[in-house]
């Protein structure tokens, strides 16, 4: 059996608040790869600029991470990658899902994903299409399933001694901290283009099936166990250091002229 792990890079279509992204961007790299679902291995792999979106120079600018567009075009300049419309892909993704059976297809905060596809589509399309993926396939969150492995005390400890804190002092869960957890490689950066980010994606899904810790399920609570893990942690090393209450009956002492136990 294979399964789909995706990932999307975005543009947004009109300045919105943070939380309203996903709904009103359009996909301008996208890319994925197709995964035995026994052994982890990465039998297919696709990577594609949408041209659409891409060629959008005054959307492009507003691009989450619009520092990155120079490297885009030297790399499509140099073949590395391959430019095409939306319906192209749509197409492409579709007849993947057909060609291996998927019927599960996994991203990294996979509500983000889902709506901004979701979003491209119905705009791409007119309103003809509304849901990028065919009605058989489940989507899941890699970022709730790999709660086995940031919901730990040995992770939770990891994200402290090294400073991998939000800005509300939980333990960091991205795709980042937690492949650099995974591999120990502390100078890890995450590329921030689709193909990668949806190989080491799919590493860390890996790793979490392989681990035999119960896993969560549902979509976009991948930081929660992790943060009450942590919370956990905290109140125990709270209780360790408050002083010992004193034992024995309370008195005056006239000599010391101080209250004391006896």
């Amino acid at each position: 059996m294979f399964d789909l792990v995706i990932d999307t890079e975005t543009a947004p279509m009109r300045k919105v608040p943070m939380q309203l992204m996903a709904a009103n961007s359009l996909v301008y790299d996208m890319g994925g790869v197709v995964r035995d679902t026994k052994t982890g291995e990465i039998v297919h792999s696709f990577s594609f600029i949408i041209a659409d979106t891409f060629y959008n120079n005054t959307m492009m600018q507003s691009a989450y991470y619009a520092q990155k567009l120079p490297q885009y075009h030297e790399g499509v300049a140099k073949g590395l990658w391959t430019s095409v419309s939306f319906k192209y892909a749509y197409d492409y993704i579709h007849n993947i899902i057909a060609q291996y059976g998927i019927k599960t297809v996994w991203a990294y905060n996979a509500q983000f994903d889902m709506t901004t596809l979701n979003n491209t589509v119905n705009h791409y399309s007119n309103g003809w299409a509304t849901d990028f993926f065919p009605s058989h396939v489940t989507v899941k969150d890699v970022w709730t399933r790999c709660a086995n492995i940031t919901g730990t005390k040995k992770y939770v400890s990891y994200c402290f001694n090294n400073g991998y804190l939000t800005a509300n002092g939980n333990p960091k869960t991205s795709a980042e901290i937690v492949y650099r957890y995974l591999t120990q490689n502390h100078n890890f950066i995450e590329a921030h283009t689709a193909l990668n980010d949806a190989e080491i994606e799919a590493f860390i899904l890996t790793c979490a099936q392989k681990n035999k810790k119960k896993a969560m399920k549902g979509i976009g609570r991948g930081y929660k166990m992790a943060a009450d893990v942590a919370k956990g942690m905290r109140h125990t090393s709270a209780t360790k250091k408050q002083p010992a209450k004193p034992k024995g009956k309370l008195f005056y002492n006239t000599e010391t002229r101080k209250w004391d136990y006896r």
